[in-house]
């Protein structure tokens, strides 16, 4: 979605996962004009692991959870 012709004002009265992202990608633009790294960490990362972490403990409390088993066949060293 091109917001460049939004003003700040305009974009903190979307719905908020939207505002959100839609100031993350400004300030990831203009990180990377300036010559910067992108920001990372940003609302949509924290939002995925919140989801994913409500979800383990959903499948935690439902069922019980066995590691993987490692390979018998590995070499010693690896």
């Amino acid at each position: 979605m091109a917001c460049h012709h939004m003003t700040l004002h305009q974009v903190f009265r979307l719905p908020i996962h939207a505002g959100m992202a839609l100031l993350e990608a400004r300030a990831t633009r203009l990180a990377l004009e300036a010559g910067h790294p992108a920001p990372s960490g940003g609302f949509t990362d924290r939002f995925i692991a919140a989801a994913r972490s409500k979800r383990e403990r959903e499948l935690r409390a439902s069922y019980t959870i066995i590691p993987n088993a490692k390979p018998a066949n590995l070499e010693p060293g690896t």
